[in-house]
């Protein structure tokens, strides 16, 4: 807010109000540069950047309903008109094929635990070169100098976290649920987005 804006950025609104004969600007993604340009909060006048930038094109906005602070800083500032939109579905992040075959050593390790003393010794030992030999040593957070029960500690959290992780599942679509959606409420969301 404090910096003037490259004369790019100049260029290319000007460019757009005068030579392309633009009607409106479509801003896709959070973190405009506009919004943030220096000039007053409020009320701007044409000698504010973001009002020297965009002139008397429309900004159109679409924006995610979760972060609605900057959605009135671009409402303020740009004059934008903000659409709200949903964030994708969250789903659970899995794992693959290595970290599966890790967890698996890591059951039978806790099924002996208490049964057989040697048999469990001897997975302690496969799961830590596993996790060695595999690269999932190093993002488990487990150190070359760790004793096999920290080791094995550390493989256990990391798997328990990485299998309760959620991902974001794809890409929100204006007015549309995801497929096989059951969930009542973002139905209605989507029709009320596509009614809007």
């Amino acid at each position: 807010p404090t910096l003037p804006p490259r004369h790019e950025l100049i260029a290319f609104g000007l460019w757009l109000q005068k030579s392309l004969g633009a009607h409106a600007i479509i801003h896709v993604g959070a973190h405009g540069t506009l919004e943030w340009l220096p000039g007053k909060t409020v009320a701007l006048s044409d000698a504010c950047f973001p009002e020297i930038v965009t002139g008397s094109l429309p900004v159109i906005y679409p924006f995610i309903v979760s972060n609605p602070g900057e959605a009135a800083q671009a409402k303020r500032r740009i004059s934008a008109v903000t659409l709200g939109h949903l964030p994708p579905p969250l789903t659970g992040a899995g794992l693959d094929e290595n970290q599966q075959k890790l967890e698996r050593l890591v059951d039978e390790y806790a099924q002996a635990d208490g049964l057989d003393r040697r048999r469990r010794d001897r997975l302690a030992k496969l799961i830590v070169e596993t996790a060695r030999k595999t690269g999932l040593a190093s993002e488990a957070g487990v150190a070359r100098t760790d004793a096999p029960d920290e080791a094995l500690r550390r493989i256990d959290a990391w798997l328990c976290d990485l299998k309760d992780f959620a991902v974001k599942d794809g890409l929100h679509i204006y007015g549309r649920s995801p497929d096989g959606e059951t969930d009542a409420l973002r139905r209605q969301s989507a029709e009320a987005e596509r009614t809007a």
